[in-house]
Parts: structure tokens; C-alpha cells; sequence
């Protein structure tokens, strides 16, 4: 087993024993921790036209990829209602966070387009 899963093990164990629920969030936007940026390198590396980031929540070939690992690695909800209707078919316990993190907001007005269909930056 990979390092850093025994020690995700652990945790994931001990707050099993203290009687806490953990919600992990396996995609995000940070490049060090693989994210969209992930997606796009492997959309790109296969020959898929990508513009950037972005298209994590629109291109269907993006889209795609992040639902063949959704078992693995969704936990974003608010990709669609139909991903989130999808890992709960899976698995009716699964844990979902409604992903508040990477929104753009007022300091980036024209990237606010980009954000999912319905969402809201509030301060």
C-alpha cells in the first residue's frame, strides 16, 4: 500500500473509533495535488482539444474522465446533480460536500462566468 494511503488509513481509522464522519475531497483545483489541472494534462496528452481549467466542468471528454474514477474520487457535487444522482445509485451512504472551494469571485469578474451553473460567491 502507497505511504500516503496508510496514513489516509489511519486517520480515516481513528476517526472511525472517535465516531467522526470524514467527507474527503479527492478533486480540486491545485495543481500540487493533482485537480483539474490533472484532467486537462490528460485531455491534452490525448490529443483533446482543451482551452484550460475551465473546461473541467463543460467538456465532455473531461467530464468523462472524472466520472470513470467518480467511485475514487467524487466528491464534487456541484459538477451536476446528475454526478452527485450517480455516486449515490453507487453508493446511497456516500458522503458529498457541496465543494464551496475554487469559485471565482469579485476579484476576477470575467472568470465568473466559468463558475457551475447556480452558484453564488458570498463573502
Amino acid at each position: 500500500m502507497n505511504v500516503s494511503f496508510r496514513a489516509l488509513d489511519f486517520v480515516i481509522s481513528k476517526a472511525r473509533r472517535h465516531g467522526i464522519r470524514l467527507i474527503v475531497s479527492f478533486v480540486n483545483n491545485y495543481k500540487d495535488f493533482g485537480g483539474r489541472p490533472q484532467y486537462v494534462e490528460w485531455a491534452r496528452n490525448a490529443g483533446v482539444n482543451v482551452n484550460g481549467e475551465d473546461d473541467f466542468y463543460t467538456n465532455p471528454t473531461l467530464k468523462k474522465y472524472y466520472k470513470n474514477h467518480v467511485k475514487k474520487l467524487m466528491n464534487e457535487p456541484r459538477l451536476g446533480s446528475r454526478n452527485g444522482s450517480f455516486v449515490k445509485s453507487l453508493d446511497k451512504k456516500h458522503l458529498l460536500e457541496i465543494g464551496m472551494e475554487g469559485f471565482y469571485g469579485d476579484s476576477m469578474p470575467k472568470k465568473k462566468v466559468n463558475n457551475p451553473a447556480g452558484a453564488v460567491w458570498r463573502k
